[in-house]
């Protein structure tokens, strides 16, 4: 089988309606797709949690296992930093500026923009990690079910 595998991928926000623009004027955000690897970096395991479970018993005692079965749970609690991982996929701007004509055009820019009621932007920042926290989107193929 052979697969093509993307570096790079793009979404059109729906911030301020900006899918109802034409084409030619709506914001894009392209983006650095993560290796598995890389956002491992940003996330934090608890293992605390860890229990019996980790632990090969061999018995064929019904009472242990259903004890066993009963309180022994695995338990795995984790923490994701979804805004170091929108940051790591280093997010560039398409068709955006401030009010001066400036390009508005790396995440760095963006998050520097003050929020006021008109602009919101911290909604077109919380869409923007959203979207890249969540992973590389499937695409679907004439094979997908």
């Amino acid at each position: 089988m052979k697969t093509t595998v993307s570096q790079t991928g793009s979404f059109i926000p729906k911030w301020h309606d900006n899918r109802d623009e034409p084409e030619s004027e709506q914001l894009i955000v392209e983006y650095d797709h993560l290796s598995w690897a890389a956002r491992q970096k940003f996330i934090t395991r608890d293992k605390t949690k860890y229990t019996i479970d980790d632990i090969e018993v061999k018995t064929d005692d019904e009472a242990v296992v259903d004890a066993l079965d009963q309180h022994a749970k695995m338990e795995i609690t984790a923490q994701t930093d979804d805004a170091g991982i929108t940051a790591a996929m280093h997010p560039r701007l398409i068709n955006f500026e401030d009010e001066n004509g400036d390009a508005i055009d790396t995440w760095a820019k963006l998050i520097k923009i003050p929020s006021t009621p008109e602009n919101e932007i911290e909604l077109l920042i919380g869409e923007i990690i959203t979207e890249l926290s969540a992973g590389a989107k499937q695409n679907k193929s004439k094979n997908s079910k």
